[in-house]
């Protein structure tokens, strides 16, 4: 399956296999996710892959405590091998839609 068609077929998964992934994969389905269309093409979206096990393994320890960790609902996802932690930046947005082809909406 190519990605193209892989993402036009997606649904929701919540349960991983712990088997690694190929870095030219990944980085081509972050390359991807970076060129979505957004609101007044500002592109206020960043990307932080994890994708050692240590650092995985670090962000789990830091969010989720051990007794959320023994009841969380999607146990599948603790195994994920590596996690793509997507960050908003509404300073993008903000910049992008106080320019004079904007200025109407009011936000900048």
């Amino acid at each position: 399956v190519s990605v193209s068609g892989a993402l036009r077929a997606r649904r929701s998964c919540r349960s991983f296999s712990s088997r690694p992934l190929e870095h030219e994969l990944v980085d081509d389905l972050v390359d991807r996710a970076r060129r979505t269309p957004t609101a007044g093409n500002s592109q206020g979206v960043e990307f932080l892959v994890l994708d050692r096990p240590e650092a995985v393994a670090t962000y789990w320890d830091t969010s989720l405590s051990d007794d959320a960790r023994s009841s969380f609902a999607f146990p599948g996802l603790l195994r994920a091998p590596l996690l793509v932690v997507p960050f908003g930046l509404p300073d993008r947005y903000l910049d992008r839609y106080s320019e004079p082809d904007k200025v109407m909406t009011g936000l900048g």
